[in-house]
């Protein structure tokens, strides 16, 4: 199947280069890259990974705000000290926050508004117990490192996590992981998903599946799988310029059926 990741990609950003010219399509693919595992260097820097993993989603962030707001309540975010406090005792954590931070004083009467911040503290103790049983951040790193033997067992890391840190989802896993510096792990996106369903290039419609191709795509290409998705994805989006064509996707269907039918099946 090398053949086919090789050739959908190059087929991709070929008919998007000539769609929208080369500067446009360099433009946005430059500087795709997560941040580097280097920059985090303490297990505080992977909690409040995972801390602004919790609220990826638009409505989170909008309750819960900068969690850096939190740091005094959350033990400096160092994730042994703050499962030694509380433990399990979520209530004991969201208790203190509503106490204590004025914000969330003004709003807990508010049941919408407080489930969020329930979640919220529900994720944060399990993840400080997940992150905690790792002890050090050259073994949390290691243990990262662990999962990229393939494509398919790197693409397996945030089905652990979603399994193992409470209220986590795989694409607050890829969130999570991304923040902490791991460029494979690109978030699920809906759009790119569908394309590459409809060109028959994933089976299923699963996160995994998903995750595990693209990565799979950027191997067999010597690219980053955030470069690989982006590229999809503008044309999944239709965003050929500043503005949006709708008939961008379809046509790159219609282009690649064909091409992708002709490849010799292994």
């Amino acid at each position: 199947m090398i053949n086919v990741y090789q050739t959908v990609y190059n087929e991709a950003l070929n008919y998007l280069t000539n769609k929208a010219g080369t500067e446009f399509v360099a433009d946005q693919l430059k500087d795709n890259a997560a941040g580097d595992p280097t920059d985090v260097n303490t297990l505080k820097d992977i909690f409040l990974a995972l801390l602004n993993a919790v609220i990826c989603t638009k409505r989170m962030k909008e309750v819960i705000g900068p969690v850096e707001n939190l740091r005094d309540l959350m033990q400096g975010f160092d994730p042994i000290k703050l499962y030694s406090q509380y433990g399990k005792r979520w209530e004991s954590l969201s208790g203190n926050i509503r106490d204590k931070v004025p914000k969330v004083t003004e709003s807990a009467n508010k049941d919408s508004y407080w489930t969020y911040w329930e979640v919220f503290s529900k994720t944060a103790l399990s993840g400080a117990c997940f992150v905690s049983q790792l002890k050090t951040v050259e073994t949390f790193k290691a243990f990262v490192e662990g999962f990229k033997y393939n494509e398919m067992t790197t693409a397996v890391l945030p089905l652990l996590l979603q399994k193992e840190i409470q209220g986590f989802t795989f694409p607050s896993a890829c969130d999570f992981l991304t923040q902490a510096g791991f460029c494979d792990y690109i978030s699920p996106d809906p759009k790119v998903k569908a394309l590459l369903y409809d060109i028959e290039i994933i089976e299923s419609m699963e996160n995994y599946e998903l995750l595990k191709t693209l990565i799979t795509i950027a191997r067999a290409n010597d690219e980053k799988p955030i470069t690989v998705n982006k590229l999809f994805w503008i044309i999944a989006a239709g965003k050929q310029s500043d503005h949006k064509s709708n008939h961008l996707r379809s046509e790159f269907i219609d282009h690649i059926t064909p091409i992708l039918a002709n490849i010799p099946q292994s």
